[in-house]
C-alpha cells in the first residue's frame, strides 16, 4: 500500500486537536477515521514504527491482532490507549 503522508498527518493532528494525552481507536473512528480498514492500520502501523504513535501500556505495536486465517479479512483492534510521542509532535511542528 502507498503510503498517504496526508492521511498519516490527519491521524496525527487527531492526537493533538483532542486535548487529551491519550486516545484509542474508537476515540479515531469517531471522529470519522475508519478504523476498519487495511489504509488505517498501514498508515497507524507505520507512524508507530516511525516512533510517532505508541501504546501507553509500554507494550510494542498497536493494538492490533491479525485474522487468524488470511482470507481478506480484518482483524480485531484491543481498544487500548495510545499517544502521541514528543517525536510525534516534533514532527507535527516541524510542518
Amino acid at each position: 500500500m502507498q503510503f498517504d503522508k496526508k492521511y498519516a498527518i490527519q491521524i496525527l493532528k487527531l492526537f493533538k486537536d483532542s486535548g487529551k494525552d491519550r486516545l484509542t481507536v474508537l476515540d479515531i473512528n469517531e471522529s470519522g477515521i475508519n478504523i476498519k480498514t487495511s489504509k488505517f492500520y498501514h498508515h497507524l502501523n507505520h507512524l508507530n514504527l516511525d516512533g510517532l504513535v505508541e501504546l501507553c501500556n509500554g507494550d510494542e505495536g498497536i493494538g492490533y491482532f491479525p485474522a487468524p486465517i488470511d482470507d481478506g479479512s480484518m482483524g480485531k483492534w484491543n481498544i487500548l490507549d495510545l499517544r502521541m510521542t514528543p517525536r510525534g509532535y516534533q514532527y507535527l511542528e516541524s510542518l
